[in-house]
């Protein structure tokens, strides 16, 4: 209820620029991201039940300085800067944290607060003399804090409701690999990179991304053929944000439904929306299905699965209009 409340709030507030919804998105954003006195934050209360951990890939002005985070090392980190009194050494450093209390205390209608806030005061002054893209900081940090927790929180219930791989069967299947990948050590190297390709797959489906990426490698390590965990490496790019790299990993595959696929997503995000709705296209185009590229192809990637997909939505792209011909 929660990241569907937020999602259609921050559609009101940053879509059709319904500055009332501010503060209602900042205060779903501190119910599932805050650990304020008592309160747990909600989405990691519950990811961690499923063992999973939410990470966040933090992207510097040098690539080579890019990092993985924990989600809730993130929210302590900057989310702006304004300066207070117009001078370099009156700066002041905000945290996503501060930023989405502020707004949700100040603004919220759960956490109404009767005093203004010198601080929510003095960055909504700076807001009114500085944007970026035509958005305040304040409002783009929160902006983007919500993108980003829509998106792990809509992945994550994907992997564990029904309409995927069922979250048992999953760890189920981790066990079974875990028992192949041990007790097997005399198999041919290619079949060694099967099992960890298949657990990597497992892995993912559990959301614990960094393991699967970590059974990719070593997947490619035994055999640098293998397209399936290719594949798989990209989709944990995907999930960890890191559109660019999965873009330029699924290039170099031959193409097949799944790759046309997730090139679709990842150019939908990366803003390329003519490319990406070219690629939808040959996702579903007849021809694109070949019987010896099964790569996640059983996952039954549909038009219903499309539309409902959060990159694809992110760039407005109606999947059951774009591909009802290439279905036809």
């Amino acid at each position: 209820m929660h990241i569907r409340l937020l999602r259609q709030y921050a559609d009101l507030a940053f879509t059709h620029g319904n500055a009332d919804y501010y503060g209602e998105v900042a205060a779903k954003l501190r119910i599932l991201t805050i650990s304020k006195h008592k309160n747990t934050p909600l989405l990691q209360y519950v990811m961690s039940a499923f063992g999973a951990e939410p990470i966040v890939l933090v992207r510097e002005w040098n690539p080579c300085n890019d990092r993985l985070i924990s989600l809730s090392k993130y929210i302590q980190t900057m989310g702006f800067m304004f300066f207070d009194r117009g001078y370099m050494d009156d700066n002041q450093n905000i945290t996503h944290e501060q930023n989405i209390l502020a707004w949700s205390q100040q603004t919220g209608a759960a956490h109404e607060d009767p005093h203004l806030d010198h601080t929510f005061a003095t960055s909504r002054r700076f807001d009114s003399m500085c944007s970026v893209n035509g958005m305040p900081h304040s409002v783009r940090s929160l902006h983007e804090t919500a993108e980003l927790i829509i998106r792990i929180a809509t992945d994550f219930i994907s992997h564990i409701t029904p309409q995927s791989r069922s979250y048992h069967d999953a760890r189920y299947q981790v066990q079974r690999m875990d028992e192949m990948i041990t007790g097997d050590q005399s198999a041919a190297p290619s079949l060694r990179a099967l099992y960890h390709a298949e657990r990597a797959r497992a892995r993912h489906v559990l959301g614990k991304i960094i393991d699967a990426e970590t059974d990719c490698y070593r997947s490619l390590k035994l055999d640098p053929s293998l397209a399936d965990a290719r594949i798989l490496l990209a989709s944990c790019k995907m999930s960890r944000g890191d559109y660019a790299t999965a873009r330029a990993m699924l290039s170099k595959l031959r193409p097949c439904r799944t790759v046309h696929y997730q090139l679709a997503c990842c150019l939908a995000r990366l803003g390329y929306r003519a490319d990406a709705e070219h690629n939808l296209r040959l996702a579903f185009a007849p021809d694109t299905l070949s019987d010896s590229w099964r790569i996640l192809d059983d996952d039954a990637i549909s038009i219903d699965h499309a539309r409902q997909d959060p990159d694809l939505l992110h760039a407005g792209i109606d999947a059951q209009a774009l591909c009802a011909d290439s279905v036809s």
